[in-house]
Formats: structure tokens, sequence, C-alpha cells
């Protein structure tokens, strides 16, 4: 069959990657995607009433009243866009889609969702610039204006992950060359960092050491409870359990608090 050939311009930047969303009760992916940065953890967060595809939101409302939390599981990382788009679409063809595919177990409603891209000489503007008066109006426009709290967090997660081009680097670093800090922003320095370093003592304060006995029978120290569970895809509040004495062990790891006497 003829295929008209894609036109759209792709991000050559090895940023992307694709992912799985599993269901930690069988191991069995239920959703397949594609993006950069915090991407797959945005289906964590979405608000139902505002989600594109409600029987994914629904499927994991279900898991978390069960006290359950869905595994996020990164197939391939370090990928250009357009490799990204193919492997996504490889593997939703692969597992099949319910109610499309015959057989098919993933929650995804599209194959392929590819949005139109307007890059480069794609983009209607490409090529020209805007007049001083226009910079201008565009500036005093802007002027004064200031993000809310949320929008401000959604632009760092956009970029968290994407690397920087050397030009940008380069841009910044000439910006930024013999100027030095006025009072107001070094205060606001010493403020954050005082803030940080709170925080780790917090963090630091509250970790506990375990001794976690494998099913092989292995005996391991283990600082951070939380990030072992994640690491050994084990429910951390069934391990804190077992710690606990209230059961006996999870998944045949058994866990128990290396200073009997701290409290949890």
């Amino acid at each position: 069959m003829f295929q008209k050939e894609d036109q759209r311009v792709y991000d050559e930047n090895p940023v992307y990657y694709v992912y799985y969303l599993v269901n930690p009760e069988t191991d069995v992916p239920f959703y397949v995607g594609k993006g950069q940065g915090n991407r797959c953890k945005q289906h964590l967060t979405v608000n139902p009433k505002k989600s594109r595809n409600r029987r994914l939101t629904g499927h994991i409302k279900n898991l978390r009243e069960k006290g359950l939390e869905p595994k996020i599981v990164k197939i391939k990382e370090n990928m250009k866009e357009i490799d990204a788009y193919e492997l996504e679409e490889e593997k939703i063809i692969e597992y099949g889609r319910i109610g499309f595919d015959e057989g098919g177990i993933l929650l995804n409603i599209f194959i392929s969702i590819r949005p139109e891209r307007r890059c480069g000489e794609y983009n209607g503007f490409y090529g020209k610039q805007h007049t001083e008066e226009t910079k201008k109006k565009i500036g005093d426009a802007n002027r004064g204006r200031t993000h809310t709290e949320e929008t401000k967090q959604k632009m760092s997660e956009k970029r968290k992950g994407v690397p920087k081009t050397e030009e940008h680097k380069r841009k910044i670093g000439e910006k930024s060359r013999g100027r030095s800090p006025s009072q107001e922003t070094r205060q606001k320095l010493k403020e954050q960092s005082l803030k940080e370093e709170n925080l780790r003592k917090n963090i630091e304060s509250k970790q506990k050491e375990y001794i976690v006995t494998t099913p092989d029978g292995e005996e391991i120290e283990v600082l951070n409870l939380s990030d072992y569970c994640k690491e050994n895809g084990l429910d951390r509040s069934k391990m804190y359990s077992v710690a606990a004495g209230e059961r006996n062990h999870h998944k045949n790891f058994k866990c128990r608090k290396k200073y009997p006497d701290d409290k949890k």
C-alpha cells in the first residue's frame, strides 16, 4: 500500500524514552507510552476529570483502592524522538489494545499519536523577524507579569531532563559574565541553601536502617527501605508491615529494624 512520506520534523536530541505502566500484582503492562523528563509520572497525578483516557485513570484508581501502586518500567532510554515513536507503536501493536485488538491487554486508545510538527521551515514564521516596534510591544505587554506557582511547577517539570545546547550555554555565560548578585539575591540564595540543608537533615533523621532477608536467605543492610522496595518491585507499605511484625513476609522477603527501639 502506498504510504505518504512523513514530512514532520523530529527532535534529534537523544532525550526520549519508551515506558510501560505495569500492574504490580501481575507484573503485566497495561499501558505503553513515550516521553521525556517526568512524562511517565504524569499518569499517576492527572486529574481524572481532565484525563483524555478515562479508562486508564480509572484502572489506576482501582489499583490504588486495593493498596497497589502502578510500576513504571522504562524499556529504552536516550532515544531520538522518531525512534521513540516507532518503538512505542511497535509495542502497542505487539501487546494489542483492549476493545480494539483481539487478545489485547493495553489501555492505550491510539496506536500512533504523533502530533503535527511546526519546526524549522514548516513553521509559518521561519526566516522572519519581529520589528523593534513589535519587540517593544511584546516586552511592555509581559513586563511585570508573574507566573502562578502551578505554572512554574509545570514549566520546571517540562524542562527536567532536557540538556542545554552548547549555544544555549554560551548565551547564558555571556549574559552572566561580569555580573554580581544583588544583596536581595544573595539573601534569597542564602535562605534557599538553609532550606535545602534543613530538608537534607530532616530526611536523614527519618531514615532508618533495616535488615532485609531475601528469599534466598541472604541478609542485607538497608538504609532507605522505600528506595530498596522501588528497586526490587516490592510494596513499601507491606514491607513496613513486615518490619513492624504485622506480616510474616512479603513475596518471601523478610524485614526487621536494625535497631529495634527505633520508631517508624
